[in-house]
Formats: structure tokens, C-alpha cells, sequence
């Protein structure tokens, strides 16, 4: 927790680092959009059960990604 505050981390993410290393060892292209949910400095935030903090994060980043990924689709098709 002391190196999330001292560099000011929001957000930790396991599986697209790993997928990114691999994908860079055998030189194929990697794009990828995550949303995130296990805000890190959030997660207790006013006393907010862990779970409870998990579902309106879940709900809030699906939305978003969905409407991001329809953008970000389209840009990738007309490059």
C-alpha cells in the first residue's frame, strides 16, 4: 500500500501484463481495453463493503467500456 501512495496508484492489473510479455516474446501485436473495478484507493472508501464497492465499480466500468469499445472499434476500422 505504501508504493501504491507513493506513485500514486489507482488501479493494479495482473492478466494484461502477463499477456503483454508474451505477446511481446513472440513479436505479435497486442491491443487490448480493460476496465477496472478493484479501485485500489478506493476500495473502503467511506466505510463501503468491499463487495458493494466491487458491484457499483463492476456496473460503472461496463458501461463505460462498452461505450468506449464501440469508439474505439470504429477508429480501428476506418485506420
Amino acid at each position: 500500500m505504501a508504493l501504491f501512495a507513493r506513485t500514486r496508484t489507482l488501479a493494479k492489473d495482473m492478466e494484461l501484463a502477463a499477456l503483454a510479455s508474451v505477446c511481446a516474446a513472440e513479436r505479435l501485436p497486442l491491443v487490448a481495453l480493460k476496465g477496472v473495478t478493484d479501485l485500489v484507493d478506493r476500495a473502503h472508501a467511506g466505510g463501503e463493503p468491499a463487495h458493494e464497492a466491487f458491484v457499483r465499480n463492476l456496473e460503472r466500468t461496463c458501461a463505460r467500456l462498452a461505450e468506449s469499445s464501440a469508439k474505439y472499434m470504429h477508429q480501428l476500422l476506418d485506420a
